[in-house]
Order: C-alpha cells, then sequence, then structure tokens
C-alpha cells in the first residue's frame, strides 16, 4: 500500500488517528478505482488518501499556519540545501521507488530515468538568482539578460491599451521596475494532475516563495492537491526531506479532494493568497469560475494545455535533395547546422518529441526545417526509431498514433504529404507541405499524440515561424526548440514571443525546462510581486552551439 498524500508528522500523529482513507489502484497513469478490475492490460499500485471531514480541514489548516516558521527570505536556501543533501537517499532508494512510480505513470523505467536524471529543473541556485532580479519597463521594449543567467528576456504587454501604456512608460522610465510587491499571504494553494512525474512538488516548493517580496515575514502555509493519477513522486521526495529539514515541510500539505467538493473548494480559494495550477483547461476554467465567486483580486497562474514546435536550420552532407529557392539559398549556406559537422540534431529533435511520449507541454509537435527537410525528415524517422528502443514509449495508447497514420497516408496521394513510418512504428513521422489555414493546422497539432512528429519545409523561418503560430491562440503556445545561426535568432525570437510563445530552448532541451526561466510566461519573481498583464518569452541560453554541444 503507497500513500499518495503527505503531511508533516507531527500533523500526521495528531490528526489521523482513526480517519478513513480512500484506496484506489493507478495504473498507467490512470485511476481503475477502489475494487475495480480495470482492463487488466496495465500493472497497477494500490495507493489510499485519507478522506477528511470539515473539522479535520480546520486541524489540518490550523496545523499549518501554526507550524508556518520560517522567514520567506530564508525558503530558497533551505531548499536547496535540503535537495542537495536528499538526492544521494533518493537515489538509493529509487531502485525501489521506480517500479511503482513506472506502474503508476505508465512510463518506461528508461525513460523516467532518464528524465529525472537529465534535467536541472530546479536549480536552486540559478532560482535565487532569477528570484532576486526585477525586470525593468526596458524589458517591454528589448530583450535583456536575466541577472548572472545565461540568456534573455522578454515582456509581451497583453491588449493594445497596455501595450501602449507600458510603451510610453518605458520611454520614459526604462530603468522603472516592471513589478511591485505583492500583498503577503498566509495559504498558497496549488493543484497538479496528469501523470508526468514532479509536478506537485515544483507546485509546492514554487508555492513556498509566494512572499518573496517580504523576506522577513513567514513564509505561507502551502496546501497543494496531489494528482490521483500520479500521487507517488512529490509524497516521497518530501518525506525523505522531512527527515533532513523538517522545519521546511512543517506547513506543507499534499492530500487529495474532490473537485466537485464546491464548499471545500470555495473555503480555499477564499483564504489563499497565490493559487497555483498544472491542470487540463476544463480544471481551470473551473478554478476561474470559483475565484470569480469568491475572491476575484487572487493572483491565479495558471499553467493549462500548451503545445511546443521546433524550428532549426538543416544542410545534407550530401546536399540538398532539392535546390532551395534563390531567397534561401543563401541563408541556408550560411547557417551554422548541418548534417556533416557538430550536433546530431535530428538525435536532439527525436530526443524533444519522445520524452513523455508527448504527454504535458514541452514535446515539440511540428517541426519547422529550412534546408533539406527531406533528409531531416528521414534522419528523424531513424533516430525515432533508435529511441523506441533506448526510452520505450509508455502506456500512451498506440491508436493515437495510427489514427495519425491513418489520417496522413489518406493524403499522400495528393503529393504533399510524405510518411517516414509505417503503421506499426511506435512512432509516426510525416512531412507535411500541404497549404495550411487554422483548421488544418489545428488538425495537424492534435494528431501529433504518442510520438508523433510533422515536419514543415519553410524557406525563411523568421517569417513563415511566426505566421504560422499566430493562427493558434496566444494562449495554447509554450516552448520552441531552435538551431540555426545566432545572428537570425533575435528576430525569430521577437516574432514568436509576439505570437505567444514564452520559452525558447536549444533543440534537445524541450524535456528540460528550468524554473529560473519563463513557465508559460510567468517568471519566478512573478510568485511574489504584481505587474500588468502580459507574459515574459525567455532565451535560455547565451551561446547557441554550446548548448547544443556543437
Amino acid at each position: 500500500m503507497h500513500e499518495g498524500f503527505f503531511l508533516p508528522q507531527k500533523l500526521r500523529e495528531r490528526l489521523l488517528v482513526g480517519v478513513d482513507y480512500e484506496v484506489a489502484r493507478v495504473g498507467g497513469g490512470t485511476l481503475w478505482g477502489n475494487g475495480s478490475d480495470g482492463t487488466g492490460a496495465e500493472p497497477t499500485v494500490t495507493v489510499r488518501w485519507p478522506r477528511l471531514s470539515p473539522g479535520l480541514w480546520n486541524d489540518v489548516l490550523a496545523g499549518l499556519e501554526r507550524q508556518r516558521t520560517l522567514q520567506a527570505g530564508d525558503i530558497l536556501s533551505r531548499w536547496q540545501a535540503a535537495l542537495e543533501a536528499v538526492i544521494p537517499t533518493l537515489m538509493t532508494d529509487a531502485t525501489t521507488a521506480l517500479p511503482s512510480l513506472c506502474s503508476c505513470t505508465g512510463y518506461s523505467a528508461e525513460m523516467i530515468t532518464a528524465a529525472l536524471a537529465g534535467g536541472d529543473l530546479v536549480e536552486p541556485e540559478g532560482l535565487s538568482a532569477a528570484m532576486r532580479w526585477r525586470p525593468p519597463l526596458a524589458a517591454t521594449r528589448r530583450w535583456l539578460p536575466v541577472a548572472n543567467l545565461p540568456g534573455r528576456t522578454r515582456f509581451y504587454p497583453h491588449g493594445a491599451a497596455q501595450t501602449a501604456r507600458t510603451a510610453a512608460l518605458a520611454r520614459i522610465r526604462p530603468t522603472a521596475p516592471l513589478h511591485r510587491p505583492a500583498p503577503p499571504t498566509d495559504l498558497a494553494l496549488g493543484f497538479a494532475a496528469g501523470n508526468v512525474p514532479g509536478t506537485a512538488l515544483i507546485i509546492a516548493l514554487l508555492a513556498s516563495l509566494a512572499n518573496c517580496a517580504h523576506p522577513a515575514l513567514a513564509a505561507p502555509a502551502v496546501l497543494i492537491r496531489n494528482s490521483r493519477h500520479e500521487p507517488l513522486f512529490a509524497p516521497w521526495v518530501l518525506r525523505a526531506v522531512e527527515h533532513i529539514d523538517p522545519e521546511l515541510v512543517a506547513g506543507i500539505a499534499l492530500l487529495i479532494w474532490d473537485y466537485d467538493d464546491f464548499a471545500l473548494q470555495e473555503r480555499l480559494l477564499r483564504n489563499t493568497g497565490l493559487l497555483l495550477a498544472a491542470a487540463g483547461d476544463d480544471t481551470i476554467a473551473a478554478l476561474v469560475l470559483v475565484r470569480a465567486r469568491c475572491n476575484p483580486t487572487l493572483r491565479f497562474h495558471a499553467h493549462g494545455h500548451k503545445v511546443s514546435f521546433a524550428a532549426l536550420t538543416y544542410l545534407s552532407p550530401s546536399g540538398p535533395t532539392a535546390p532551395p529557392s534563390e531567397a534561401n539559398r543563401g541563408r541556408a549556406e550560411a547557417g551554422d547546422f548541418d548534417a556533416g559537422a557538430g550536433p546530431d540534431l535530428p538525435g536532439l529533435a527525436a530526443l524533444d518529441s519522445a520524452l513523455w511520449d508527448q504527454n504535458g507541454c514541452l514535446s515539440a509537435r511540428v517541426h519547422f526545417v529550412e534546408g533539406d527537410a527531406d533528409e531531416y525528415a528521414h534522419e528523424l524517422a531513424d533516430r525515432m526509431r533508435v529511441m523506441a528502443s533506448m526510452l520505450p514509449r509508455g502506456s500512451t495508447p498506440l491508436r493515437f498514433t495510427h489514427r495519425a497514420f491513418d489520417a496522413f497516408a489518406a493524403l499522400e496521394h495528393s503529393g504533399r504529404v510524405t510518411l517516414l513510418s509505417s503503421y506499426d512504428d511506435p512512432f509516426g513521422a510525416f512531412v507535411d507541405r500541404r497549404t495550411w489555414d487554422p483548421i488544418v493546422l489545428r488538425n495537424v497539432v492534435n494528431a501529433c499524440q504518442g510520438r508523433v512528429v510533422v515536419v514543415r519545409p519553410v524557406n525563411d523561418l523568421e517569417s513563415e515561424v511566426p505566421a504560422t503560430l499566430a493562427m493558434l491562440p496566444a494562449s495554447h503556445l509554450q516552448s520552441l526548440s531552435v538551431a540555426l545561426d545566432e545572428a537570425r535568432l533575435p528576430l525569430l525570437a521577437d516574432g514568436v514571443g509576439t505570437c505567444g510563445v514564452t520559452a525558447i530552448r536549444a533543440l534537445g532541451r524541450a524535456a528540460f525546462p528550468r524554473l529560473a526561466y519563463s513557465w508559460d510566461g510567468y517568471l519566478p519573481s512573478d510568485l511574489g510581486y504584481l505587474r500588468p498583464p502580459g507574459h515574459f518569452t525567455t532565451i535560455e541560453f547565451d551561446d547557441l552551439k554550446t548548448e547544443l554541444g556543437g
């Protein structure tokens, strides 16, 4: 029996005596329920969490309030020390925990290990530097460095009136701060959904920083609704942290309750000062309605459904399979990246689109390719075939891949679509040269699930990528993975940033974001500060060739 929740030890010992538990079987990222046999196709783990009465909810919230003793200014350094100390323990315990995590989420051990070991998501030193940085109004007019971190950021106001106002202020007072301190809060509330490991833990860490603008005050109590589809990872890590620094997690709770418990939802939102949610659009829309009813000024950082892309130049060592256009020829020849030297771009791109089987928002769905797109597509398919054995796909249904294959196979007769994979491959790779309108583009993007990638040949990345992304809702755009001559990056970055893209990473880094940079348009300082409506877009590197490993 696994525990899908976390309560600080003192509260656990005092409040959970004789409490009723809900017991469920979770497998393949799916909740089978208590006593349900499901399909029998996936291994499952049995998980429990306490069912709290209204009186116990009162006791939990009061207990968290009493136990928040750390100053807000000390939280991040304590997290840094605790995580550094706990990693050896977690690595030792991983051999025991990994099988259960694989069964619960439906991801392969190879994929989970690669994702968790290969990234530096938290990177406390970088996060600390980002927290100290106060973006000036000049960030609304040009790209600026972020503290001492690699990369740059720019702020894009939302709405014509706000854009005009901030532009006018930036001309007059470019060094004035864009942010102002938010009121301190006693409680920060979070919602984690989905089956990608670690979401609840990240939200708990970020929520604990909600009073960063008031370092001498107490850090807030933190309550997170854990995901029923991946309830194991965050409690496992928090229990390990508690052994090292019990005071750090004394004000944090991860629990599970029903979304349709409207009285509880309203009570929690009414008493919180910061709401964080990484969830589906339906859940976020429901939280927006509750917020409007009971706490309309509540700061809400919503991380809903998003989609990501890749943009790169690629030259075959044997020369292009088709002559580039006159306008494109000089640009392609000037590019830094080719298949005969430097980084393996198709391999990096395959990694971008394979991790988590395109669940979540990080995996690139459409790859915009300037240069020899056909050769690139063939190489990409080869790398994805290798990736299928190195990082086996999880329980994401193959019907997504089969459905995409059938749809593109039906279009092959047009001469505008090329198939690079077969029906039996555990991935899909296609070249699409059709004319795209918003409906066609939406269908293409939605087809890219379960390791399905569409290669889109273009003549000019800087103009065609923003023009294409502008056909999608800005609120649904997340990141762009890139590999191109760095001199061309500012124009492309500004184009896609204007469209709504919030993170620009080196190819191969899509599945390894860093919290020091923009997460869906929010910088770390947004946790404790207020600023005009809009989004930050960050470039997460200084030297693209170095970042790519070339």
